[in-house]
């Protein structure tokens, strides 16, 4: 679904309502008229009143976040009386968004999210207790593991661009919890604490929810058109 995905960020907007967690994808050639029609019928058929001081629309481009990205991407839309706002980094289901949909916006609120957590786990440590390792495992798999957990479905993006940072973040932590020489492979790190790889972990926590979520029918027909196609795609190359 790479190329389908990529034809909407080129062709459509992001319009979005965070006070109700939905958006809809607006095409670019529509006017302001069409867009606020829009709107409302939807408003209509799902039974609730849009706040429109809480909603904003984005515009997702290859592009990314630019000197000109208002001026290029700005459009005007209305909702009865009320201007909807440009945002390039709304917050949806907790994940801050951006143009390039590369996700180092997140990364930076995990990042500054850790700081803290992490310099807690080093005082810890300096008080040598005999459980202060016990204590910052603890720490770190409720605290920190679980603000990179957060990120499985977007670490399953083709578009992101932080795998690799994660990674980095998750080996200091580590590295902090307890010495290790410093040629030791981030592997056997990893194998000794007995923590997973972002790669690994993100893998676990995408699989598993892809299990559970078969039972939705929604859901379920969509994986099943998604393997149908992707059967089709791989037919036609041989």
């Amino acid at each position: 679904k790479k190329s389908l995905i990529i034809k909407q960020i080129i062709v459509y907007r992001i319009f979005y309502c965070p006070s109700y967690n939905w958006y809809i994808l607006i095409r670019e050639s529509d006017d302001c008229k069409k867009n606020d029609f829009l709107v409302r019928i939807i408003s209509i058929r799902w039974g609730f009143k849009i706040n429109e001081k809480k909603t904003c629309y984005t515009t997702f481009t290859k592009a990314g976040l630019r000197k000109n990205y208002e001026k290029r991407y700005g459009m005007k839309i209305k909702i009865g009386n009320s201007h909807i706002p440009l945002d390039p980094n709304p917050t949806f289901l907790g994940i801050k968004l951006d143009p390039k949909i590369n996700y180092k916006e997140h990364l930076k609120i995990i990042n500054s999210k850790q700081i803290s957590k992490i310099n807690l786990i080093r005082k810890i440590k300096s008080f040598k207790w005999g459980s202060s390792f016990k204590i910052n495992r603890i720490l770190y798999m409720s605290l920190i593991r679980s603000l990179f957990d957060y990120c499985f479905i977007i670490l399953k993006s083709g578009t992101q661009n932080i795998r690799a940072e994660m990674q980095k973040m998750q080996n200091r932590v580590l590295r902090i919890k307890k010495y290790f020489p410093l040629k030791t492979s981030i592997k056997t790190i990893h194998k000794e604490l007995r923590i997973d790889l972002i790669d690994d972990r993100a893998n676990k926590l995408f699989s598993k929810f892809i299990t559970t979520r078969q039972s939705h029918e929604i859901i379920a027909q969509e994986i099943q058109d998604f393997l149908l196609q992707n059967s089709s795609r791989n037919n036609l190359k041989y």
